[in-house]
């Protein structure tokens, strides 16, 4: 498989070489603009804070001066002193007032409205790389690869369908993008999600990923009496509140598992279903999968899953991991399905 899509790869990049460079070329030329207007930025900073620093020097020395002038003969007791506030401090002070003034007023709102607007352009650069990139390039191998699939990069899942997985919601920014469907199977939903959280200090906020990857639903015919949570040991979600231990000690190594019915788990949750998702450990794919009410849920966690930039020797691998993520995704639900089957169970 990895051969015919290096294959396609380069038939779909060739075909499609001109555009991609036109976007290279614009998200290069914002981000040398966003490092310029950097530079400008730190230099008039340093150099405004230097004038201030040497300005305060100056006026302490003259405050000095005018002061020691107060003990000679040659000034009244206090005259130097007064001279100096009203004809220097005073004057001085107002100068400081207005350009400060002037600075906070219009030229700072100037600056940040154009720092803002390049940032804004480069942002949009890059995610019209992307968009470019997946449905000139991603959409017929992702369909090639998986057959009689439809791919939609503008589409994705909803918020609250997403929410109502089960995992954690804990985000703060939500995106989703990159639906595939099978014409052969309407009860699955797939898409790419990116969640984040708001993080950060005393020197700012950002925000940090809190999932990115593909999100799954599978909607069975008929509610299930039990409650199954599954996840990968290795994953930086929350962990389980009341995880239990199986008898299975090569699954206790990867995955952590909570259950609301333990009678009833090994009817549900077979040995080959765990040696299944063993096996999907060691290949590095790191699942987190829910099983309540009428609802099959994975999150298959993935940060570079279909995002793409001017970095183009990493594309082609990125499309072939991406690849055997959706495949691993599709897998998993459908082994179990299997097993539900095989049990009498759906």
């Amino acid at each position: 498989m990895s051969e015919k899509i290096r294959e396609l790869y380069q038939k779909l990049y060739n075909q499609n070489y001109q555009l991609l460079e036109e976007k290279k070329k614009e998200v290069k030329e914002e981000k040398a603009s966003n490092n310029a207007s950097v530079a400008k930025s730190i230099v008039s900073r340093s150099l405004l804070k230097i004038a201030i620093e040497i300005i305060t020097f100056l006026l302490i020395i003259l405050m000095i001066k005018f002061m020691l002038s107060d003990m000679t003969p040659d000034y009244k007791p206090g005259e130097a002193s007064l001279t100096f506030m009203f004809k220097i401090l005073i004057p001085f002070s107002m100068i400081i007032v207005i350009i400060s003034f002037i600075y906070q007023v219009v030229i700072r709102p100037r600056r940040t409205i154009q720092r803002n607007h390049w940032v804004k352009n480069s942002t949009e650069d890059k995610e019209e790389y992307n968009d470019i990139f997946c449905e000139r390039i991603c959409k017929p191998i992702i369909e090639y690869v998986i057959p009689n699939s439809q791919y939609d990069h503008s589409y994705g899942m909803s918020q609250e369908l997403y929410e109502s997985m089960g995992f954690s919601n804990s985000h703060e920014a939500y995106v989703s993008t990159d639906n595939i469907r099978l014409n052969s199977n309407t009860n699955l939903i797939m898409s790419k999600v990116h969640s984040k959280f708001k993080d950060g200090g005393a020197y700012g906020y950002w925000y940090a990923t809190l999932f990115c990857g593909i999100a799954s639903i599978y909607t069975l015919t008929f509610n299930i009496p039990i409650s199954i949570k599954i996840r990968n040991r290795k994953l930086d979600s929350l962990k389980l509140k009341n995880a239990i231990q199986l008898t299975n000690e090569e699954f206790n190594q990867y995955y952590e598992i909570e259950t609301d019915n333990v009678d009833l788990l090994n009817k549900y949750c077979t040995n080959r279903m765990l040696a299944c998702f063993v096996e999907l450990a060691k290949k590095n794919i790191n699942l987190e999968v829910n099983i309540f009410q009428n609802k099959i849920c994975i999150r298959l966690h993935d940060k570079d899953f279909l995002d793409f930039n001017i970095k183009s020797e990493l594309d082609e691998e990125n499309i072939i991991n991406s690849c055997n993520s959706i495949i691993a995704t599709i897998n998993t639900n459908k082994f179990i399905i299997q097993e539900l089957k095989a049990n009498n169970i759906y």
